[in-house]
């Protein structure tokens, strides 16, 4: 018996005691274990486990331990096996975020690593307590993610004993990320903090002074020293910072500008949104270009630049954000701005929803605005024509192409065009899109789709192929996507990329088109785009001869096309996994490259 006399029981005995408990606790079957926080426990209770700990290799027992990092100091010399848990890499994060409903594109997991040092725990706040918007706000601005009380507290407890003169300027320091230390020490300047008391910052170990920028040993520490500070010295902080990197990057001081105000500012949104359009369909313009809209005095300009960002929001591959900002602008009845979620609407519905429901909202308001606004009216349209071609529904796509052409010219020449596409009698002589679209006006000819719905109709007509491949340029404007991270444009361009190369022969690059499509959706939730990069890829097995992987494919993608009328889609994988296995059927079908299942899908829209 331990513990009948008063004070702490000897080390010695309170250690064999426990000991003797688990080995009891293990005679019937093997034990585990498990203590999290050892750092948080008494000296006494630490000394006990350790002593069991070194004495369980002839027990059928395992013990795992967890402390903080930098390790305790009772725990050196312990002579216990240390496992230290390093960041999480990219795709293990990835993979983290997913399982808690957050799958961001490329770039943007990037950032939320780089954002949380690839903290487990921190990553799975960032996606399971925020909404899309403030997720991207948070990443983005890349000076605070969100961190649990009890995270923030243990990366605080690393400040204890530094000045409080020192903890001021480290609020200064966490502020002012990508910022040279010398603009940090004129900000603090102008704060009235001396920026000799970082050095007791430096002796502990928490930051790191180099004329480029001074770095938290950790950027969740930066994260904790941020968020605990008063919101009034943050926006101190930003405003001076403003002012100190003024002179040498104009789009820092804008950003911190903004970081420091409140209510609204024109001017400053205008320089927002600037700075947004320069980094077209990326994570960075949809947070900027947020930010701008929140600051703008007008309801318009805010509807229009939040419009903006939800079509950058899709272009970047954030498909959860887009929807939850066209939630938003659903009361908003300014023609330009309806245009502009109607063509995000059925963006959104081509790549993971419904394309007969994307046909019919494209129609409904392109008819609303052919008098008032006919150069959207016409973008619409032809968008709605991709969407027709992709839900099987033919006669929306003659309706839609003829009441384009009824526009007259120059824009009534592309209804024509699309119209001839239809039934594979587009002329290769006669539809030269450089001319076509040089003679549209500058609403249309300029629109970023409309190249693109160009390169559509030219590929949907056998004779134009190699026309539609070279003039869209599209391997080329592939590569500059997959750079600037415009995943979302870039999964759509891949897909006509994917049937342009199954039509002309080749097979190599139309399987590792559609391979990178696949990753993509999969990891988004696009369940069109999905079956349409399987259906591609059946086709590809299907020239092959590759019997097994068609029929596999074609299986798959039909589970994703049914459910979302992806009728096209689905008479691509249901015509190869059909074909008859013999060798004379292997032989057709690479002398024909499948391209009958484009023609079958034409006929049979409904298949």
């Amino acid at each position: 018996m331990i513990g009948l006399e008063d004070g702490p029981a000897p080390e010695l005995a309170l250690g064999t005691a426990v000991l003797e408990l688990l080995t009891r606790a293990a005679a019937t079957r093997p034990l585990l274990l498990v203590v999290d926080d050892l750092h948080l426990l008494d000296a006494g209770s630490t000394a006990a486990l350790l002593y069991v700990v070194r004495r369980l290799r002839d027990r059928p027992i395992a013990a795992l331990l967890s402390a903080e990092s930098p390790l305790a100091a009772h725990l050196a010399g312990a002579d216990v096996p240390l496992l230290p848990l390093g960041e999480l890499e990219e795709e293990a994060a990835g993979e983290l975020l997913a399982d808690h409903g957050w799958a961001p594109p490329a770039p943007l997991r990037r950032a939320a690593v780089t954002a949380t040092g690839g903290n487990p725990l921190a990553l799975v706040e960032l996606a399971a307590s925020r909404s899309p918007a403030d997720r991207l706000e948070d990443v983005a601005g890349r000076i605070a993610v969100p961190l649990r009380p009890r995270q923030r507290t243990a990366f605080l407890r690393q400040l204890a004993g530094l000045p409080a003169a020192t903890r001021d300027l480290l609020v200064v320091a966490a502020a002012a990320v990508d910022v040279p230390a010398g603009a940090v020490s004129a900000a603090a300047d102008r704060l009235g903090l001396d920026t000799d008391a970082l050095g007791a910052a430096e002796r502990a170990g928490v930051v790191t002074v180099r004329p480029a920028e001074i770095r938290f040993r950790h950027p969740l520490l930066r994260a904790a020293v941020y968020l605990d500070a008063p919101h009034h010295a943050r926006t101190a902080a930003h405003r001076e910072l403003a002012k100190a990197v003024a002179p040498h990057d104009a789009d820092a001081a804008v950003r911190h500008q903004a970081f420091a105000t409140q209510g609204t500012d024109d001017e400053l949104a205008g320089a927002l949104e600037e700075i947004a359009l320069r980094r077209p369909a990326s994570y960075t313009e949809v947070a900027v270009m947020l930010a701008a809209a929140r600051l703008s005095e007008s309801a318009f300009d805010r509807h229009r630049r939040t419009t903006a960002a939800a079509l950058a929001a899709w272009g970047s591959g954030q498909a959860d954000l887009a929807r939850d900002l066209a939630v938003v602008l659903s009361t908003v009845t300014a023609p330009p701005i309806q245009a502009r979620l109607a063509w995000l609407h059925g963006l959104l519905e081509i790549a993971g929803g419904d394309p007969v429901s994307a046909c019919t909202r494209l129609e409904r308001v392109a008819d609303d605005l052919l008098t008032v606004a006919p150069g959207d009216a016409a973008l619409l349209l032809l968008l709605g024509i991709a969407a027709a071609y992709d839900a099987g529904e033919v006669d929306s796509w003659r309706r839609a192409a003829g009441t384009v052409a009824g526009m007259g010219h120059p824009v009534g020449q592309l209804g024509e065009m699309f119209g001839l596409a239809l039934d594979g009698r587009l002329p290769a002589a006669g539809s030269e899109p450089s001319r076509l679209l040089a003679g549209m006006p500058v609403e249309v000819g300029r629109h970023p789709g409309m190249r693109e719905a160009v390169v559509m109709a030219l590929g949907r007509s056998g004779r134009t192929r190699v026309l539609a491949r070279e003039f869209g340029d599209v391997p080329e404007v592939c590569a500059a996507q997959r750079t600037a991270g415009m995943f979302g444009t870039l999964a759509m361009n891949l897909l006509w990329l994917t049937d342009l190369n199954i039509h002309l022969g080749h097979f190599d690059d139309a399987e590792a088109s559609a391979e990178e499509v696949l990753r993509f959706t999969r990891d988004t939730g696009q369940r069109s785009g999905a079956a349409f990069a399987l259906a591609h890829l059946a086709r590809v097995a299907a020239v092959r001869g590759d019997h097994t992987q068609c029929r596999e494919y074609a299986a798959e993608a039909l589970t994703s096309a049914v459910p979302t009328l992806a009728r096209v889609a689905a008479a691509h994988a249901s015509w190869p996994s059909r074909w008859p296995r013999s060798p004379r059927a292997t032989r057709t079908r690479r002398a024909t490259g499948c391209s009958c299942s484009a023609n079958r899908a034409r006929r049979s829209p409904t298949s």
